[in-house]
């Protein structure tokens, strides 16, 4: 009950009644009332949500599809210094995991065969370490577990590449 007065009083002051008025009500009301005044003040505030989420709606009907998205992209994007780091930490990850594609990709054209050069895993692996980080700042478990997994694998396969003397000069060879 001691909790019960404060919360009230703080949804009182809320809904905009007088703090005396606010004050007398609950010096003198029984738990009845109380029980009534509340309800009224939830009723207050959820008129006043309802209120907020018209005029928000009005606001935004004036406003362009582009404008919209302006808004939307801009809340997207990070407010401070070390948050803008990190964005460009997680969309550096992703491009050096792209760019495990391209080398992919020239070292089978040269080929003219599927060719996986050692670049491949170096970058996967380089790539996947960024991304981790940034998922792991961003406390995403989804995208932590993901990656984590795919750092196995490919310190998995650096390995194998680099104790087994005849495959790793095939690779080699391959990345030339």
């Amino acid at each position: 009950m001691p909790m019960r007065r404060p919360l009230l009083a703080a949804l009182v002051l809320l809904a905009g009644l007088s703090a005396p008025a606010a004050a007398q009500s609950l010096s003198t009301v029984p738990a009845a009332a109380d029980a009534a005044n509340a309800e009224k003040l939830r009723a207050r505030i959820a008129d006043l949500q309802r209120q907020l989420r018209q005029a928000e709606a009005r606001e935004d009907a004036g406003k362009t599809f582009w404008q919209k998205t302006r808004d939307h992209l801009s809340r997207m994007l990070p407010i401070t210094l070390a948050a803008w780091l990190w964005f460009v930490v997680g969309f550096g990850g992703e491009f050096v995991f792209f760019l495990r594609f391209v080398v992919q990709w020239l070292a089978s054209e040269r080929h003219k065969r599927t060719v996986v050069p050692m670049a491949f895993w170096h970058l996967s692996l380089v790539g996947t370490a960024m991304v981790l980080a940034y998922a792991v700042y961003r406390i995403d478990p989804v995208f932590i577990l993901a990656y984590s997994l795919n750092v196995v694998i490919y310190v998995r396969n650096l390995y194998i590449a680099r104790n087994n003397p005849a495959l790793q000069a095939v690779m080699e060879k391959e990345s030339e």
